[in-house]
């Protein structure tokens, strides 16, 4: 039965990667300016994968590699700078959702929830349920695991003050860049 669910899977991710994709080219072929097809492509496209990130047993990896897949659209220059694509439009960039960002924050938000429901008897039973799964499949272990990689609490509670220190790193790390930090600079 578990090679069956594992075949199974392996189909929807595939199917849900196919109609990301499709999505994305749907969009990126629009006459929409640059800055409404990365707010489209972050409200339609990956909104079909965001539905099945509590669901389905993503691995970081094939998330990576629908990031890759997006990027390769000619939406940016192939040998553009990736920090600019994900920075904010606020902040100088060109303001793209990331997929591995919105599974990391979908699953850390689902695991607050769960740890927040103490007295609903359905939360209690899957809280059971997931303490026995394997490592690699428990949401709880797995928000842990992105917890202590992106060095926050398990309740998700980050500080704004943190967040956007996170975000001037980034943009400074942008800015020092010898060619791709030239319009940051002139700004």
């Amino acid at each position: 039965m578990n090679k069956a669910r594992e075949t199974d899977e392996t189909q929807v991710k595939d199917r849900l990667r196919k109609e990301y994709i499709r999505r994305v080219r749907k969009i990126l072929k629009s006459k929409l300016n640059i800055k409404n097809k990365m707010l489209a492509i972050g409200e339609i496209a990956v909104l079909v994968l965001q539905y099945s990130f509590e669901v389905i047993n993503w691995k970081i990896k094939q998330l990576e590699n629908i990031d890759r897949q997006t990027r390769t659209y000619k939406m940016h220059h192939p040998k553009a700078d990736i920090d600019h694509l994900y920075t904010s439009r606020k902040d100088g960039g060109r303001g793209l959702m990331q997929v591995v960002g919105a599974y990391k924050a979908a699953i850390i938000n689902l695991s607050y929830y769960l740890h927040s429901k103490e007295n609903n008897k359905y939360v209690g039973i899957i809280k059971r349920i997931d303490q026995d799964l394997q490592t690699g499949q428990s949401i709880m272990k797995i928000a842990k695991k992105i917890s202590e990689e992106i060095q926050t609490e398990e309740r998700g509670n980050e500080t704004e003050e943190n967040t956007k220190n996170k975000i001037k790193n980034k943009i400074l790390e942008w800015v020092e860049k010898q060619m791709y930090g030239q319009y940051s600079r002139a700004v």
